[in-house]
């Protein structure tokens, strides 16, 4: 994984623009992070940057952009003709209603090179299936599953060239249309940004939701204790509001194993705090490490973590941390008991005003130099 802060140097260095060359050996070192349409990606790039080093990254990919598109409009015909047939058994007004949008996508998809926001955007196309009357519920919920196998920039490397190809990209603001461009630095970012380390809430949000009215039912707290785990965004993402377990039968990854494997590592790292002296980062760790343990047996029928490594160390780190907390203690007590210190500064001194001259204990004049204004030795 790659942290936030990693990921904005990069983006303030803007070795990205550079040359494809440049940039691909800048992006080496985050290839062992990139997986699926990211990877296919880099590696076509990587190719493409040995044979063409003059260019830029985006330039590399517009490359491909002609057979990417071809592919690409294939593939979206496919689900659309699909949609066609299912359609086929709804009401007569409604079936027109669905061929409407279905031809209109039609005219977007093989239109010969459109602008940004002329070209066929699988968002656009399943809000306006949404919006559609029909009244058969289930049917219509077939038609929506189809519309989500739509090929997008994270599932299709030819959707994904054609989207980074594009001159610039498009938002609404306030119904007006704002035009970004795209360039070899957006799209580098791009190809690292599903490595990017973030919390995960291991129970889903709306089953936290729901623990929390039956709690207020109960006339109990209505607040549950949410508990996260660092994990990539593409991760992050695939999961969105799942159950966990549901997430686990129908990820290709293999969650239990990379549970375990990342308690593994948080259990070296709370030993090695230990050593370098972060003492208290180290039982917190610790404490950690255990409510992600209890969490999981909460949450999941599935993932079972094994704390074996951790129970051995752990009473060193204890005894370290009450050692710790032992001295911090002592040294509070003595600075309450200590009694304020007299001034150090000589007994001559003690007369000695803040006016332009004082008297000593022996009867002397002297001047007070802290009323004295020099000038600079280093003045002209």
């Amino acid at each position: 994984m790659i942290s936030r802060a990693e990921y904005d140097q990069v983006r303030e260095m803007h070795v990205l623009q550079k040359r494809g060359p440049v940039a691909i050996k800048f992006l080496k070192k985050y290839k062992k992070s990139l997986t699926g349409v990211e990877k296919e990606i880099f590696s076509y790039l990587e190719t493409e940057s040995k044979k063409h080093p003059d260019l830029k990254l985006q330039e590399l990919l517009q490359l491909r952009f002609p057979a990417a598109e071809k592919t690409l409009i294939r593939q979206q015909s496919l689900v659309l003709d699909k949609i066609n047939l299912v359609g086929r058994d709804l009401q007569r007004n409604e079936y027109l209603e669905l061929r409407n949008l279905v031809n209109s996508s039609f005219d977007k998809i093989f239109e010969p090179n459109p602008q940004p926001e002329d070209r066929f955007r699988k968002k656009d196309f399943q809000i306006q299936l949404e919006n559609l009357q029909i009244k058969d519920q289930k049917l219509k919920s077939k038609l929506l599953k189809i519309a989500k196998t739509l090929p997008t920039s994270s599932s299709s490397v030819n959707a994904f060239i054609v989207k980074y190809s594009q001159p610039y990209k498009i938002k609404y603001v306030d119904g007006e249309l704002i035009k970004t461009v795209r360039d070899s630095e957006e799209l580098g970012l791009r190809l690292i940004s599903p490595a990017l380390a973030t919390d995960e809430h291991i129970h889903a949000h709306k089953l936290y939701r729901k623990e929390e009215q039956e709690l207020l039912k109960n006339n109990k707290n209505g607040k549950t204790f949410k508990v996260t785990i660092l994990t990539s965004a593409f991760i992050n993402n695939r999961k969105g509001d799942m159950p966990i377990d549901e997430f686990i039968n129908k990820c290709a990854y293999n969650i239990p194993e990379n549970v375990q494997n990342h308690i593994n590592k948080l259990t070296k790292v709370a030993y090695v705090w230990m050593k370098k002296g972060r003492i208290e980062d180290s039982a917190k760790l610790v404490d950690y490490i255990y409510v992600l343990k209890n969490e999981f047996s909460k949450r999941s029928k599935i993932i079972n973590i094994d704390t074996f490594e951790l129970e051995k160390i752990e009473p060193e780190i204890r005894q370290a941390y009450q050692k710790h907390i032992d001295k911090m203690q002592t040294k509070k007590t003595k600075k309450a008991k200590k009694e304020p210190t007299k001034s150090s500064k000589r007994p001559d001194n003690a007369d000695n005003s803040h006016g332009e001259t004082y008297t000593t204990t022996d009867g002397k004049r002297m001047e007070n130099r802290k009323q004295q204004r020099h000038k600079s030795r280093f003045s002209n």
